[in-house]
C-alpha cells in the first residue's frame, strides 16, 4: 500500500523505481488501484478478495476498518495519481518498440521506432517522425528521441501533458472543478447539470487547495516527529531498565556470594576454635586419667594386701606388719588431685540473624524523568500529569560484609543503612531538572541475615539471660569488620552440658540435569517409502510428540512411550523442516514459507518468507504467537497471520540463527556464522553467548530449554548433548555415546520433564530429567 506524505520533496524517479507502485497484497505492479480513506492503495481485485463479500474490510497495513460503498470495492475512489505514474512505467523484457504509424499506411510490419510523440503517445520510425513534423495539425507536437524517452529523461514533461478523460464523455478531458459538488468536470459536464454552479479551472482549484493540504501535512509531520521521539525514548528507557536490572542482579549475586563467604569463614573459624580447645582438653584429661588409673591400681593392691594380712595372718604377723601397713594406708588415704577446670563449649547465635529477623533485601521505587521526548499538543495540555517509568537501584545495608560495589564494608558505621546507587547514565544526568519523574526500583540489602536456626531446649531455657546479654552487646560499638554470625563462648561448668550444633548456612545449589532412560522407538511407519529423516521435534497435545519427517513429507504423532498415534496431514509436495505447536495449532517451515495448520491438518494460512536461507527455524511464543528466523531477524506472527513485530538481535548482520527455541523471557539460538549459542531477551538484547571453545570447537546443532531454564545443545560431531545454566555457564555433557547417542539431530523437552532426542537413523530416545545440586 502507499501513503502520501514525507519530509523532503519526493523524486519522480524514486517513485517509479521503488516499491511505491507495488501492491503489498499480491506483491505485483498495481492494477486498477483503489485508494482507501487511510491513503493506502491496492489492486481492485486484491481488495475484492480481501473483502470476501463483506460490507467492510480492514486495511492490511494500518488495520483501519473501512466501510464499503453501495457498489462494493469497485465504487471506491480510483487513485488517479497512481494511474498517472503507472503510465510512465516502461515494460521490461519485451522487444524493441516498432512504429505505430506504418501499419496505418499499409505496411504489414512497422520499422523500429526511433522517436516518440509526447502529445499523441505514438512511437514512430524515422520517416513517419519527419512526416509528423511536416503536418499542419501536428507540427507543434513534441517529438523526442526514443532513447531519451526510455531513459526517463522526459518523465516530468510527460506528467505535465497527462490529461484525465471523462468517464461519461469519452474523448473529453477533465478541466473544471465544481466547488459545491466537489467533483472534477469536463466541458460537457460543465455545460450540463453544473451550468449554474460556481466552477474553477483545475489549476486554480489545485492552487487554492494546496495550502490546506500543506498546513495539515505540516501538523501530521510534527506529530510523526513527536511519536518517533516518544518511541525512541521508550526504547532508551527499556534499554536502561535492562542495564539496571543486570547491574542489580550482579550486585545481588555479589552481595550474597560475599555474605556466604564471610559466613563460611566464620564457620571455619568457630569450628577451628572448638576443635583446638577439644584437642587440648582431651589431652589434659587423658594425662590426668592415666595418673588416676595408676593411683587406683596402687591403692587397690595395697588394700588387697592389708585385707589378706588381716584375714590370713597370725597375731605375730599382724603385729609385726601393723606399723608399715598403717603408714601406707595413711599415705594413700591422704592422696588428692586437682580436677581439670573444664569449660564446656556453648554456642550463642547472634539474635539479628535468626529467622525472625528482617529481610535481607528491600526493593523501593524512586522518581526519575524520561528523556528526549518533545512536548506535543496533548502533552502540553496535560503538563501537570507525571509519567512514571520504573528503573531499579540498589540499596545495601552498611553492616553486611558483602563487598558490594561502591565500598559497602568501608561505609559500615553505627548500624545505619548505606544506599549504593548504580552509576548514573547520561540520560539520567541530562534530565535531573525535568519535572516529569520516573520512579526507580531500589534494592536494599539488610545486614540482618535470616538463617532459620531452630531454637534448642537449652536456648529456650536461657532465653531471658541471652536477651540481657544481647542488650548489653548492642551498647558496644560494632567492629570495623562487621558483626559475627556466631560467638563461641567457653563457660566453666560443674556438670556436663550438651553443646548446641552450629547453624547451617543455606545456599543456592547449581542444578545439574542427569538423564534417566525411559524408552526408545523408531519413527518409521508402514506407509513410509523412504528412510525417515527427522528435522523437527516438539511436544503436541497431552503427552505426545510431533515429529517432522522431511524425507517422507509427513508430521507423525507418537506418545511418550513410543506408541504411534497417527499423522497431521500437510499440503501436498511440502516437506516440513522446523516445527512448533502454538496452542492447538501447528506451525512449521518448508522452503521459504511458513505454514499454520489446525489440529486436523487443515491449512489455516501460509506466508512467504524472505529468501537467502536454506531453512527457517520456528519457535512458539506462548499459545498465540510464533517467531521465525528470517535473514538474521525474528519475525513474530499471531494466529491470524499478522506480522506483529520484527526483533533485531544484537549484531544481527553477523549472525545466522539456524536453530531456535524459547528460553524463559527470551530466545536461544544456534549461530552458524559465529559457531556459538546466543541467548537473547524478547527485545533482541544479547544476554549471554556460549563460545566455540565451550562447544568443543564444534558447530552447534539443535537447541531447547527445560522448565528450569537449563539449555541443551546438540553437538553432532561429538555425539553429545551438552547442558548450560540459564546464565550460559557450562554444566557439562548431558547425553553421550554411553547413552546410545549416535548422530543426534534434534531435541525437545516435553511434559513431565521428559527429554526427547532424535538420531540420524530415525530413532527417538526418551529420558526423564533428574536435577542434582552441586
Amino acid at each position: 500500500g502507499q501513503s502520501q506524505g514525507g519530509g523532503r520533496a519526493p523524486s519522480l524517479s524514486e517513485a517509479l523505481t521503488s516499491g511505491f507502485l507495488t501492491c503489498t497484497i499480491c506483491l505485483e505492479r498495481l492494477r486498477r488501484p483503489k485508494i482507501l480513506p487511510c491513503l493506502h492503495s491496492y489492486c481492485q481485485e486484491c481488495l475484492r478478495k480481501l473483502a470476501g463479500g463483506r460490507k467492510e474490510l480492514q486495511c492490511p497495513e494500518c488495520r483501519e476498518r473501512v466501510a464499503l460503498p453501495q457498489g462494493g470495492v469497485g465504487a471506491l475512489r480510483t487513485n488517479f495519481f497512481i494511474n498517472g505514474l503507472l503510465d510512465l512505467v516502461r515494460p521490461t523484457g519485451e522487444a524493441e518498440p516498432t512504429c505505430s504509424l506504418c501499419p496505418l499506411i499499409g505496411q504489414e510490419t512497422g520499422w523500429p521506432a526511433v522517436s516518440r510523440c509526447l502529445d499523441c503517445a505514438d512511437d514512430m520510425c524515422r520517416d513517419c517522425a519527419s512526416g509528423h513534423r511536416c503536418s499542419r495539425l501536428t507540427h507543434l507536437h513534441r517529438v523526442v528521441a526514443m532513447e531519451d524517452y526510455l531513459s526517463g529523461e522526459h518523465d516530468e514533461e510527460i506528467r505535465k501533458r497527462q490529461a484525465l478523460q471523462c468517464k461519461e464523455h469519452p474523448g473529453e478531458e477533465l478541466r473544471f472543478f465544481c466547488t459545491p459538488c466537489t467533483v472534477i468536470l469536463c466541458r460537457e459536464c460543465r455545460l450540463g447539470a453544473h451550468l449554474q454552479h460556481p466552477c474553477l479551472p483545475l489549476a486554480e482549484a489545485a492552487q487554492a487547495r494546496r495550502p490546506v493540504i500543506v498546513e495539515l501535512l505540516a501538523g501530521v509531520e510534527e506529530t510523526v516527529q513527536v511519536i518517533r521521539a516518544g518511541r525512541a525514548s521508550l526504547e532508551r528507557e527499556a534499554a536502561q531498565l535492562q542495564v539496571r536490572e543486570a547491574s542489580i542482579r550482579d550486585a545481588v549475586e555479589e552481595a550474597c556470594s560475599q555474605a556466604v563467604q564471610r559466613l563460611l569463614a566464620q564457620q571455619e573459624e568457630v569450628l577451628g576454635q572448638l576443635a583446638d580447645y577439644g584437642k587440648e582438653r582431651q589431652k589434659a584429661c587423658q594425662a590426668l586419667c592415666s595418673d588416676l588409673e595408676f593411683q587406683e591400681q596402687v591403692a587397690s593392691s595395697t588394700v588387697a594386701f592389708a585385707q589378706k594380712v588381716l584375714g590370713l595372718g597370725r597375731e605375730v604377723e599382724i603385729v609385726s606388719l601393723e606399723q608399715v601397713i598403717c603408714e601406707r594406708l595413711r599415705h594413700l588415704q591422704g592422696f588428692s588431685w586437682e580436677p581439670l577446670a573444664t569449660r564446656l563449649p556453648c554456642l550463642e547465635v547472634n539474635a539479628e540473624i535468626e529467622g525472625s529477623g528482617p529481610c535481607l533485601f528491600h526493593l523501593e521505587f524512586r522518581e526519575e524523568s524520561p528523556t528526549g521526548v518533545p512536548e506535543g499538543p496533548q502533552e502540553a495540555a496535560t503538563k501537570g500529569a507525571k509519567k512514571e517509568t520504573h528503573l531499579p537501584c540498589l540499596e545495601v545495608n552498611a553492616e553486611i560484609p558483602t563487598g558490594v560495589p561502591e565500598g559497602a564494608k568501608e561505609a559500615a558505621t553505627k548500624g545505619a543503612k548505606k544506599k549504593t546507587h548504580l552509576p548514573e547514565s547520561p540520560q539520567e544526568a541530562a534530565t535531573k531538572g525535568v519535572k516529569k519523574e520516573t520512579r526507580l526500583p531500589c534494592l536494599e540489602v539488610n545486614a540482618e541475615i535470616p538463617t532459620g536456626v531452630p531454637e534448642g531446649p537449652q536456648e529456650a531455657a536461657t532465653k531471658g539471660a541471652k536477651k540481657k546479654r544481647r542488650k548489653q552487646q548492642q551498647q558496644v560499638p560494632p567492629a570495623k569488620e562487621g558483626f559475627h554470625m556466631t560467638t563461641l563462648i567457653l563457660r566453666g561448668c560443674l556438670h556436663a552440658v550438651a553443646p548446641v550444633p552450629p547453624p547451617k548456612v543455606p545456599g543456592t545449589p547449581l542444578l545439574t540435569p542427569k538423564p534417566l532412560f525411559s524408552c526408545s522407538f523408531c519413527v518409521k511407519i508402514p506407509s513410509d517409502k523412504k528412510r525417515p529423516q527427522v528435522t523437527g521435534l516438539c511436544p503436541f497435545g497431552s503427552g505426545e510428540l510431533l515429529v517432522a519427517d522431511n524425507q517422507n513429507q509427513n508430521l507423525k504423532r507418537f506418545s511418550l512411550k513410543g506408541e504411534f498415534k497417527g499423522t497431521v496431514p500437510v499440503p501436498s509436495g511440502v516437506a516440513p523442516v522446523s516445527l512448533a505447536t502454538v496452542g492447538s495449532k501447528v506451525a512449521f517451515t518448508a522452503g521459504s514459507c511458513l505454514y499454520l495448520l489446525n489440529g486436523e491438518g487443515d491449512l489455516v494460512w501460509q506466508k512467504a518468507l524472505g529468501q537467502g536461507q536454506a531453512s527457517h527455524a520456528v519457535a512458539a511464543l506462548g499459545g498465540d504467537r510464533m517467531a521465525v528466523c528470517v535473514a538474521g531477524q525474528l519475525e513474530v506472527y499471531n494466529l491470524e497471520g499478522r506480522l506483529l513485530e520484527k526483533i533485531v538481535p544484537e549484531d544481527s548482520a553477523e549472525r545466522c540463527l539456524v536453530f531456535l527455541a524459547n528460553h524463559k523471557d527470551g530466545f536461544v539460538g544456534s549461530d552458524w556464522y559465529r559457531r556459538s549459542v546466543a541467548l537473547f531477551t524478547k527485545t533482541g538484547q544479547l544476554v549471554a553467548e556460549c563460545s566455540e571453545e565451550q562447544l568443543g570447537e564444534c558447530q552447534p546443532g539443535a537447541v531447547c530449554a527445560d522448565i528450569m531454564g537449563i539449555i541443551y545443545v546438540v553437538l553432532q560431531e561429538l555425539n553429545k548433548v551438552v547442558a548450560f545454566s540459564p546464565s550460559g555457564k557450562e554444566l557439562g555433557p548431558f547425553l553421550t555415546a554411553e547413552n546410545s547417542i549416535d548422530q543426534p539431530r534434534v531435541v525437545t523437552v516435553a511434559r513431565e520433564g521428559r527429554f526427547a532426542v532424535a538420531l540420524g537413523d530415525g530413532t527417538v530416545h526418551i529420558f526423564r530429567i533428574r536435577y542434582q545440586g552441586k
